[in-house]
């Protein structure tokens, strides 16, 4: 039975949406590129806010890393009473920035991590306006590569939403032993894309070609980076949270997509897809995942 999130609109379309639907199918049937053009700008554009200022307990020190999509902003924040080898990475989801981590910084510092937040391309304080999975996945490679080549290799990394989905397609060697914790992951990443564009009118086909062209470009096809192609990297070392009203990242597909697969899971209500990341027992719930080895470790 299908997810009711991915049911089909029952109601009649509206008529701009119908025109949207026509225009959109017959632009890209007569001028693939000039459909890619344009489904970059509708649908590359993530509008994330791009000026903020954390507001955790400890101001961050910033560096810049360089991906072949753009310029990365980086954030570290150090615990103010140590110095810390115990890292974390945190990896935000489409249309984000690291200030959707303030919570879970905080809670990370006073259990003694040094976190290492960053601004994906198109995101808060990175460059550029345009964005998608590809991205993600580079740029969630060149900061953990960069942070190995500091000394400070995270001990564990943190996803959110399409931010999950970009740690889901690092090589397994890069991430190694360390434990991983994704929240609100997207187990349905490409059927959900399509649902949206569907919903405002857009024709599949621009949604299919901008797809194609994108993976012509970077030399591997869009089906290879979806949840279901990659669940091979995941074991007991990784945590997954999600909740029962997510109406963004199907809390069933996550559970249908995990059965039979090696795995911790942690469930909340009525959160949704944002508030769980200021949940208390949940943040709580991360740190101890985050620090059980070293608990093992210390008996």
């Amino acid at each position: 039975m299908k997810d009711i999130y991915f049911e089909p609109n029952r109601r009649k379309p509206k008529p701009t949406k119908k025109v949207l639907n026509i225009g959109t199918h017959w632009l890209t049937v007569i001028s693939p590129y000039l459909s890619m053009k344009l489904a970059s700008k509708l649908l590359g554009n993530p509008f994330s806010r791009r000026v903020y200022e954390m507001r955790t307990v400890v101001k961050p020190e910033s560096v810049v890393i360089a991906t072949s999509f753009g310029d990365i902003c980086l954030h570290k924040f150090s615990p103010k009473t140590q110095h810390c080898e115990k890292h974390i990475l945190l990896c935000h989801g489409w249309g984000d920035s690291s200030t959707r981590f303030t919570q879970l910084i905080n809670q990370l510092l006073l259990s003694g991590f040094t976190l290492w937040s960053f601004d994906q391309v198109g995101h808060g304080k990175s460059s550029g306006n345009y964005s998608h999975l590809f991205a993600f996945i580079e740029g969630t490679r060149q900061v953990i590569e960069y942070l190995d080549r500091e000394n400070c290799s995270p001990q564990a990394i943190v996803g959110h939403s399409m931010g999950a989905l970009g740690v889901m397609n690092q090589p397994a060697e890069l991430i190694g032993t360390k434990k991983v914790v994704l929240i609100s992951a997207p187990a349905l990443f490409f059927e959900n894309m399509y649902h949206a564009v569907a919903s405002v009118g857009v024709a599949r086909i621009m949604l299919t070609n901008l797809l194609e062209q994108v993976s012509a470009l970077m030399g591997t096809h869009w089906k290879t980076l979806a949840p279901r192609e990659n669940t091979a990297i995941i074991n007991n070392n990784f945590l997954f949270v999600h909740d029962t009203t997510d109406l963004t990242c199907s809390y069933k597909g996550i559970k249908n997509l995990l059965t039979n697969i090696e795995h911790e899971f942690y469930t909340t209500e009525n959160l949704g897809h944002i508030k769980i990341l200021k949940d208390p027992q949940m943040l709580a719930k991360v740190a101890d995942f985050c620090l059980l080895e070293d608990l093992i470790m210390d008996r």
